[in-house]
């Protein structure tokens, strides 16, 4: 499996994990809330973000 599809998959299931929390979700993936919502825009830019985030 590609490593932006573990990101995508790891990313959105923090993000259901924490019911949306960015914050939350970032810090527990170690990451900065910015990358998060800079994936957001990008998947719903290609139409690969589910409904439920859009």
């Amino acid at each position: 499996m590609p490593m932006k599809e573990i990101e995508h998959r790891a990313i959105l299931a923090a993000l259901r994990h924490t019911q949306r929390d960015v914050p939350r979700a970032a810090t527990l993936l170690d990451i900065n809330p910015s990358t998060i919502y800079r994936r957001l825009i990008t998947w719903r830019e290609e139409g690969t973000l589910p409904p439920e985030f859009a």
